[in-house]
């Protein structure tokens, strides 16, 4: 029983000190898991700080995406605007020269205005001189029709006249036939002898007596209508001479004007003194020379092979260029279209100082480039480039005060 008890007493003892050392443990544990539980609330703390570091960190990358869009925007501005200072000082210098330039025009229209009053004033004397002509030609004509008809009554009365002397005279010789031969009788023999000798031998002085009283006795027969009519006939050959003087110079008038020299010496004479001068200062290569109408239907007809279906302004003007002189009615045959159509652009290029439209005489009308065509033409495309740089020039500003809105 005591080995049982002091087996007993040594258990209690070795439990007393399992249960010291299990509390000793549990003590451990417990504090280990205060320990384990204060440093899941700091990871838990942490955790909330990493989150909300990790907002701020993104937010703050957006603020710097922002920051680089803007400055981007910002040198892109500033770009555009360096661009519109350079675009503005092109288009003031641009504009500064179109003001040189329309100066330089207006001075030169001033002098164009002064040569073309002087050629109209020309122009207006040469159509009265035409006209003059032209009444002269007819008034000549009329003339040359009536001494036509004179030269074939004459005709017919000289033929008439004609073969009258030509039965007396047939009458005459006959007659003097007789008489020579009742007055000179020649043997048989001798007459054979005379139309067997050769021509160069001299007559003989029985038959050249004969002759001369032939020539004698035909001036006293002679009639005195006969005079008369000889007299007719030296009037008329003077009519006729006169007329075909007149008709000589009337084909060289149908033939053509005089040369060019001689209608510029005209011009030259007519013109006033300071504009004969600067007539005389373009150069000769400068001046336009005058085709004749071959070479205007060549021109027409190569204008026709070239031109297209759909037409507008541009081919008239295009035309003109090639052709530098045409009438509406060929104009409208040539572009197939009608001669309404045709005076309403020329109307319209003759606002712009393209065209000048030229009324003929007899009906219908010329068209003719003007001289100042070339620069009127470079003077139009230049003010379409001024208005395109003004309109994009606009655009541009309207862009930027829109951006700078948004900002």
């Amino acid at each position: 029983t005591r080995e049982k008890e002091e087996q007993l007493k040594g258990k209690e003892s070795e439990l007393k000190g399992l249960e010291t050392d299990l509390n000793v443990r549990k003590e451990r544990i417990e504090k280990k898991e205060a320990e384990v539980r204060r440093l899941e609330t700091n990871v838990k703390k942490r955790e909330r700080i990493v989150k909300k570091a990790k907002k701020e960190v993104e937010r703050l990358k957006k603020e710097l995406d922002e920051r680089e869009k803007t400055i981007k925007r910002g040198e892109e501005l500033r770009e555009a605007e360096e661009k519109l200072k350079s675009m503005e000082e092109d288009v003031k210098r641009r504009m500064k020269d179109a003001k040189r330039r329309e100066t330089k025009i207006k001075r030169m229209e001033e002098e164009l205005n002064k040569k073309r009053k002087a050629l109209q004033s020309v122009e207006e004397d040469l159509v009265e001189r035409k006209i003059k002509i032209e009444d002269e030609e007819k008034r000549l004509k009329a003339k040359g029709e009536d001494l036509e008809e004179k030269a074939k009554e004459l005709d017919f009365f000289f033929r008439k006249e004609e073969e009258k002397l030509r039965k007396k005279v047939e009458e005459l010789d006959k007659l003097l036939g007789k008489k020579i031969k009742e007055k000179v009788e020649i043997p048989e023999e001798e007459e054979i002898k005379v139309e067997e000798m050769p021509k160069e031998e001299v007559k003989p002085e029985k038959e050249m007596k004969a002759e001369e009283r032939l020539s004698e006795e035909e001036e006293e027969v002679k009639p005195e209508k006969e005079m008369k009519a000889e007299e007719r006939l030296s009037e008329e050959e003077e009519l006729m001479k006169k007329i075909r003087e007149e008709m000589e110079r009337r084909k060289v008038k149908e033939e053509g004007p005089p040369p060019k020299e001689e209608a510029v010496s005209e011009i030259e004479d007519v013109m006033p003194k300071e504009e004969t001068s600067l007539m005389k200062e373009i150069p000769e290569e400068k001046k336009e020379k005058i085709p004749g109408e071959e070479e205007l239907r060549e021109k027409e007809m190569e204008i026709i092979e070239a031109v297209g279906k759909e037409k507008d302004q541009d081919d008239l003007l295009k035309l003109m260029q090639k052709s530098k002189k045409i009438s509406v009615k060929n104009a409208a045959k040539v572009l197939k279209v009608s001669e309404d159509t045709i005076n309403k652009w020329a109307n319209e290029l003759k606002e712009k100082g393209i065209l000048d439209i030229r009324p003929k005489f007899l009906g219908g009308a010329n068209l003719e480039l003007t001289r100042d065509a070339l620069k009127r033409l470079k003077e139009l495309e230049e003010e379409e480039k001024i208005a395109r740089i003004k309109s994009e020039l606009e655009r541009i500003r309207e862009e930027q005060k829109r951006i700078r809105g948004t900002y």
